[in-house]
């Protein structure tokens, strides 16, 4: 039997400092044996690792990729607000000299559309579709009006996202869907937003949230333009992703309960909690008769297979979310050419005061190691040999994030400095 595989992309985390490296996960997970190794063809910067995308001058963070057999993309919005995609490697450069913020992605054989939000100046914002290196279209009106998703089906063009009507005293949200750049607003104007839009066999399927006249908000879904609550609004919740296989239409989401928000998952309208702490369920990928969910639990990025949590990322970033999941039935894809061996390293004591000793397999005599905040701040650099006593810098209580680095591949890991 080929092994399952299956594509992973962990939110991108905001970088500081200057000569860094853009944060983003993408895992290959042996879906045979329940996760029992990950391989990683780029890794998370605030794990402290330096993954394969090229430097830029201050931060950035993503929040959408795309990834195929052949290629693998990032779309990245800069602290100067420049919108950029990374594909293979490369950076391609989406906005020029105009401010925005890149919204999502969308791969259509050959065509590569990117969805991103124009700044004029507030209120006067635009919806701006770029498509294999150019603009495409401009959807802007009198609203003010957000892009969160796009699709493109039978020739048209769908973006998903809210208008406000009246812009300066934000009274008036609407859930909104652009379809060729005429708008259709789906929902009463109490506050509403649309989140992700999908079409399968013709039918345009939009998720997002939805505030009726006694104030509650409830997770929606909107067929056709007909709209369906998916919660009965006892609880504030939301719908982030929509995918439908099949016949059967799958919805990720949230509901806060007292303050803490529960990740959700509803097949045709039917909910299911995936945990009762605190997270968010993001997107969602049916495979083989299995249901695999990606979203966020307790700040950490997870995966549910059925319902059970299979694996957390953890070791691998210190903070972030499963944003989008991709299914390939073997491991030929050419995304292999990121793959990163891993090693453990480990250190102790931890938690640690003054001073560390790293210890390694005995294959690897000597590496590289560098400590990070958990901003991704480097604080220590040095050479150093298996078995060595590391002198710690003066550093105040908390966790920090050690990289180690050899020709044998790269460790990762978490120290705690106290000094009770």
């Amino acid at each position: 039997m080929k092994k399952k595989v299956l594509l992973v992309m962990l939110s991108a985390i905001f970088i500081y400092g200057r000569a860094q490296k853009v944060s983003a996960i993408i895992s290959e997970v042996n879906l045979e044996t329940e996760v029992s190794h990950v391989k990683l063809y780029t890794s998370p910067f605030r794990d402290g690792l330096t993954i394969g995308l090229p430097e830029i001058p201050t931060r950035a963070n993503s929040k959408c990729s795309w990834i195929t057999e052949q290629d693998t993309m990032v779309l990245l919005t800069t602290n100067y607000s420049q919108v950029q995609l990374w594909k293979n490697g490369e950076i391609i450069d989406i906005s020029g000299e105009e401010f925005g913020s890149g919204a999502a992605l969308f791969v259509d054989e050959d065509d590569i559309y990117v969805l991103w939000n124009k700044y004029y100046s507030y209120p006067d914002y635009a919806v701006l579709i770029w498509k294999n290196g150019e603009t495409y279209c401009e959807i802007r009106n009198q609203d003010h009006i957000i892009g969160y998703s796009i699709a493109v089906a039978d020739s048209n063009l769908y973006v998903a996202g809210y208008s406000i009507i009246s812009a300066i005293s934000r009274t008036k949200y609407h859930a909104t869907l652009w379809t060729n750049g005429v708008a259709q607003y789906l929902s009463e104007p109490y506050g509403s937003g649309a989140n992700s839009v999908f079409v399968s066999d013709s039918n345009v399927y939009v998720v997002g949230w939805g505030t009726d006249y006694y104030a509650k908000t409830r997770a929606k879904i909107w067929i056709n333009g007909v709209e369906e609550n998916l919660t009965a609004g006892e609880y504030i919740a939301n719908a982030n992703s929509v995918y439908v296989e099949g016949g059967d239409v799958y919805v990720t989401g949230d509901e806060t309960i007292g303050k803490v928000s529960r990740p959700r998952v509803w097949k045709n309208g039917v909910m299911q909690n995936l945990s009762s702490q605190g997270g968010i369920a993001c997107c969602v990928r049916p495979f083989e008769g299995d249901l695999y969910v990606g979203g966020i639990l307790n700040d950490m990025a997870i995966i549910w297979k059925n319902g059970v949590m299979m694996n957390d990322f953890s070791k691998l970033c210190a903070i972030g979310y499963v944003m989008d999941l991709f299914i390939f039935p073997d491991s030929s894809s050419k995304v292999n050419d990121f793959k990163q061996p891993l090693f453990n390293a480990t250190l102790y004591p931890n938690p640690a005061t003054h001073h560390v000793t790293i210890d390694m397999p005995s294959n690897i005599p000597s590496a590289q190691f560098s400590l990070f905040d958990m901003y991704g701040r480097l604080l220590l650099q040095k050479q150093v040999q298996n078995g060595e006593k590391i002198n710690l810098p003066n550093l105040s209580s908390g966790v920090y994030l050690y990289q180690v680095d050899s020709e044998k591949g790269r460790a990762t890991g978490k120290v705690v400095v106290s000094y009770e």
